[in-house]
């Protein structure tokens, strides 16, 4: 028999923050946890860093939408202007707090959990991001480290070059992300090399692992 405090964790909100490399299988690994949330009664709230780096007004770098290697790279360097300007590696964490605070609001009172719904914060690409989250919902917040090989990531992006009709040398141009996501030299650049440990939980994107990873990973969370 389950105690009353397992039962009350059930009940709880509850904070995903997707770790996820350039080229990493994400999308099949969010797949999979909401399924497993879903079958838990749980209802899914996506919280997306592009689509907020999108609504960011008054900035004088643009997003571009026509190529794979334009709009990854044009949504690193609006990551880190916003970063730069506030001076802070956990403005985009920030900005994920307060879209969550607004989807409450859209329910209740901003201040009141809403029971049963799990936030899925995709993706973090800054240690500081997952201090501060971290700090904000305590142990209702788990850091997922989405962890696809290097050459499968590496073939992915350049598939998705293909399609989207790169004009130049697909090789060079999925190693330079690759590069460029691991770790910029500026302090409020992209660093997955340093995030990437601090997951709470790390997920293989081998479809035979995935499902019995993921249903591991919820049996833990809500302390079977």
């Amino acid at each position: 028999m389950k105690s009353k405090r397992e039962e009350k964790q059930k009940d709880h909100e509850l904070f995903f923050g997707i770790i996820s490399p350039v080229g990493a299988l994400k999308t099949e690994v969010k797949n999979s946890l909401e399924t497993k949330l879903i079958n838990s009664n749980y209802k899914i709230q996506n919280v997306k860093i592009s689509d907020l780096l999108k609504s960011i007004g008054g900035l004088s770098t643009q997003i571009v939408e026509n190529n794979t290697s334009l709009r990854i790279n044009s949504l690193m360097d609006r990551g880190n202007v916003i970063r730069e300007k506030l001076e802070n590696g956990s403005a985009l964490a920030q900005a994920a707090i307060w879209k969550i605070r607004g989807i409450r609001d859209s329910v209740e009172n901003q201040e009141t959990p809403i029971p049963r719904t799990a936030y899925i914060i995709d993706s973090l690409k800054h240690p500081d991001e997952v201090e501060l989250l971290r700090k904000t919902y305590g142990k209702s917040f788990w850091a997922v480290s989405v962890y696809t090989p290097y050459h499968e990531r590496k073939h992915e992006l350049i598939e998705s070059l293909k399609r989207t009709h790169y004009n130049g040398n697909y090789e060079n141009a999925a190693t330079d992300l690759l590069d460029r996501d691991q770790e910029e030299s500026d302090d409020y650049g992209q660093n997955i090399r340093k995030t990437f440990p601090l997951g709470d939980v790390f997920v293989d994107t081998n479809p035979i692992k995935l499902d019995s990873s993921m249903e591991r990973i919820l049996k833990l969370i809500f302390g079977y």
